[in-house]
């Protein structure tokens, strides 16, 4: 069925941006998204890699005055951030907003607006760091910060607060960005693509994008304590007054190890695509690779001590987490024997995408090995804070993410621009790059055996380390060569590369298929697969997905009642979500239903908009072979009945709001439960608690808050039930119920504070029970506002499904509020007293 002309004009303005800049500004299409990060990241990764030969070549001879030591510390600090908040996440995530949707079938993330809100999040940090940069108020105490090194003792100035807040800028955006990838996976798959079926891919990002949920909040807290330390003089981190310098480095690396794994985890995903496609044969091992994914996963949260064997802690931690770092190499070991196998049993060629992965395969493997020599406590005493150490680090990250991350970008790239890139630049790239990498940095294993020690800016010369310096500051050349021939093929391929064709690859997933899985009923979670040309470079036609990514898709042939459906991605600027206020809540700003197609603005069309939608025809046993895990594709269409009819979602019959807004939950949740660790670890490292001249907080007020908070849940819990049962006078004066009692809740709460007998910035104690209590207020606060403003919609406004939703969740929402105090209440009024 050939569509109406008139169908694919409709559907070219529906997808279009807004003109001008402000379109610019205001899209929210998660390809642009998605190339903003790309692009962003590689200027970043460009500015990092020439500090890092400027670091080079200070050190390639003995004795060198060509850098002062501040500037030294300067550029290794602005180095590191860059590279491991700035460049390596976010680059993953970019990938994530890119692929996901294509690879679902799908038009965009869960969160449209959330997504565009995260890349601004996550631009406002890249400016925070460099516009100090270009100041001269540089960060200059490493990509770690630790204190007492960055306490205001030691520290006066600003450059330890831009740090702690280029930190929050970036991980608010990654915890944002984590949630939409995990919704966006869990509830927008297509028919028939269970989890058992879903490409490794995504099971790669969905894992990666929990690992972040998890363990960001960690340096969020932490990073905050600091700037609290700094600006407000708490004492976590001042052992004269109680606090730990120690505590910093355990939060700071509970989520600093996990980081290592959320930005690999994500590699993984790409090399097992490629190898795939370039093996022509279905990955050998698809549960076995998904469960080594999960077990890393899991394994990443119990080894933050590995980084932390020369602190002096107990030797009986030391060896469960010698225990626990070696047994990590176990499932990552077995994803490189099943990509080898699939590479060994299939009809393999070699194209560059291939070629980065042979090269990862090498690198990560050299890495995993001295990973698992530092694992041991006794030799990692030997060579912490060595070059080895610097080798290792660069080995897992380059080797096992950036080299991984390059192949898929030339594996994508046609799918990207409608072009391919050079064949022979990119294997001239890959030898410049990955020979490069290795003789720059093989040397520093010797030279950390040899006992130089890292972060210093010079050495003496009668060391005997000029040699292999010189060599490693070679080696670093080369490879930034070979990123400039990268850079260089990629952009003389965008304007002169040959047509690339829908498929040049003969890709077996879904972004390379032509249908929508809101049109499409996967019985298999492959899409066609195709056998591509022996010349890849010479299958170019004129069919392609043309320039920018095929927003025009064939999906118009979908629609078979004459009118093309629309899809809400010219939303408003997600600008303004900074000034709304409340992560949790962005949901409530845009709720976007899998296959509602309608207009969000004009909610009438979700009914009306569309009269009839076509499915295709699963495929039948006789165009499946044994073996094969291809998709049939279209062949015959089918009217299936009216759009109202179709499932809100692939997955359940939740929402996706109600989904972000539990991910949004767990992130909170989390940052209460750590929060309370920081209480506990403080209560058990000093002699008395609460030290001696402190008074223990008063039960009065605290007692009178709680009973408040409880009594609250009468009306919340009614609500909950009227809005079920879409009774609307219940919900308007329920919820007004709500938001009075809460204005209430303030007057204990005021009182609270003011009795509370510990002032914050009188010893650790203190500083603990503020931590405590005022990350609860703002957490009454948000909700006390979120619940006034709904119950005014509520009363002023004609409420629809979508509204009743939003009550349901924030009900939900008073109710984590409330049961996270419960603990925090027990914890600091009545656990002191009872021991």
């Amino acid at each position: 069925m050939k569509p109406d002309p008139s169908l694919l004009e409709h559907l070219d303005r529906t997808w279009s941006d807004p003109p001008g800049f402000w379109g610019f500004l205001t899209t929210v299409d998660h390809k642009r998204i998605a190339a903003r990060y790309i692009v962003t990241a590689l200027l970043l990764m460009f500015l990092a890699g020439m500090l890092a030969l400027d670091m080079r070549w200070q050190l390639s001879v003995p004795e060198n005055t060509r850098m002062t030591p501040q500037l030294f510390n300067e550029s290794f600090s602005l180095h590191g951030s860059t590279m491991l908040f700035l460049v390596s996440v976010p680059l993953m995530e970019a990938m994530a907003f890119w692929l996901v949707p294509l690879m679902l079938g799908a038009r965009n993330m869960a969160f449209p607006r959330l997504g565009a809100f995260s890349f601004w999040l996550y631009f406002g940090g890249v400016l925070t760091l460099w516009v100090a940069h270009a100041i001269d108020i540089t960060p200059d105490l490493g990509w770690f910060e630790y204190p007492p090194l960055s306490g205001p003792a030691y520290s006066p100035g600003h450059r330890a607060d831009i740090w702690a807040q280029m930190i929050t800028f970036t991980e608010v955006a990654a915890l944002a960005a984590s949630v939409n990838v995990a919704a966006t996976i869990l509830k927008m798959r297509p028919p028939g693509m269970t989890l058992a079926r879903m490409p490794v891919f995504l099971w790669a990002m969905l894992i990666a994008s929990i690992m972040t949920i998890f363990s960001m909040p960690a340096v969020m807290l932490v990073t905050s304590m600091l700037i609290a330390d700094r600006l407000v003089s708490t004492h976590f981190f001042s052992v004269a007054a109680g606090g730990d310098a120690v505590l910093f480095q355990h939060l700071f690396w509970f989520f600093g190890h996990p980081e290592v794994y959320i930005i690999f985890v994500p590699a993984t995903g790409f090399v097992s695509s490629i190898v795939e496609t370039f093996s022509r044969r279905p990955l050998y091992g698809h549960s076995v690779l998904v469960l080594a994914i999960l077990s890393i996963g899991a394994l990443a949260f119990g080894l933050w001590v590995h980084h932390m064997f020369a602190v002096g802690l107990p030797r009986l931690g030391n060896d469960f987490y010698t225990a626990a770092s070696m047994a990590i190499a176990v499932p990552a070991g077995l994803q490189i024997f099943c990509w080898i196998a699939t590479i060994g049993t299939g009809r393999t060629w070699f194209p560059t995408p291939m070629l980065w992965i042979i090269g990862f395969v090498a690198t990560f493997v050299i890495g995993g090995l001295s990973g698992v020599m530092t694992a041991s406590a006794a030799l990692d005493l030997q060579l912490t804070d060595t070059y080895f150490i610097v080798a290792h680090l660069h080995y897992v990250l380059i080797g096992g993410a950036i080299f991984p991350l390059f192949g898929a970008f030339c594996y994508w790239y046609p799918k990207a621009t409608g072009r391919l890139m050079s064949e022979r630049w990119g294997k001239v790239a890959f030898v410049l790059i990955v020979g490069g990498f290795n003789l720059g940095f093989f040397p520093m294993h010797l030279l950390g055996l040899e006992g130089m020690p890292r972060r210093v800016y010079t050495y003496p010369a009668d060391m005997g380390w000029e040699t292999l310096n010189q060599i490693a500051t070679a080696g670093s050349a080369i490879a930034v060569t070979g990123g400039l021939v990268f850079v260089a093929n990629a952009l003389c391929s965008y304007w002169r590369g040959r047509p690339a064709g829908a498929d040049p690859w003969g890709g077996s997933t879904l972004e390379w298929g032509d249908c929508f899985a809101a049109s499409c009923l996967q019985h298999r979670f492959h899409a066609p697969r195709r056998e591509p040309h022996a010349d890849v470079e010479r299958r170019g036609s004129s069919e392609g997905l043309g320039r920018h990514g095929n927003r025009q898709t064939r999906s118009a042939r979908l629609f078979g009642n004459g009118r093309a459906a629309t899809l809400s991605t010219e939303e408003r600027c997600a600008l303004d979500l900074a000034a709304r206020g409340g992560a949790r809540r962005f949901g409530h700003v845009h709720r976007q239903h899998l296959h509602t197609l309608g207009d969000p603005d004009r909610r009438a069309s979700h009914r009306s908009g569309v009269d009839r939608m076509v499915l295709a025809e699963p495929p039948t046993r006789e165009n499946r072979t044994a073996g094969d895990y291809a998709m049939s594709g279209p062949r015959e269409f089918e009217t299936v009945g009216t759009l109202s009819n179709l499932p809100a979602s692939a997955s359940g019959p939740r929402h996706l709001v109600w989904w972000g807004n539990i991910g949004f939950m767990v992130i909170e949740g989390t940052g209460f439960l750590l929060a309370a660790a920081v209480y506990l670890y403080l209560m058990t490292q000093a002699s008395v608690w609460p030290p001696a001249g402190d008074q223990l907080p008063g039960l009065l007020w605290s007692g009178i808050f709680t009973a408040g908070l409880l009594l609250s849940e009468i009306p919340n819990l009614w609500v909950l039930r009227c809005a079920r049962a879409k009774d609307l006078a219940g919900v308007r004066w329920g919820t007004l119920a709500m938001a009075v009692i809460a204005l209430l809740l303030f007057v204990p709460r005021g009182f609270e504070f003011a009795h509370l007998g510990v002032p914050w910035h009188q010893d650790a104690y203190g500083s603990a029970i503020w931590l405590l209590l005022v990350l609860h207020t703002v957490h009454v606060v948000t909700d006390w506002a979120d619940t006034a403003v709904l119950g005014a919609w509520l009363f002023t406004h004609e409420v629809g499904d979508d509204q009743f939703a939003d009550v349901e969740d924030n009900s939900n929402y008073w109710t984590f509020v409330v049961l996270c105090w419960l603990p925090v209440y027990l914890l600091v009024y009545w656990l002191p007293r009872a021991s």
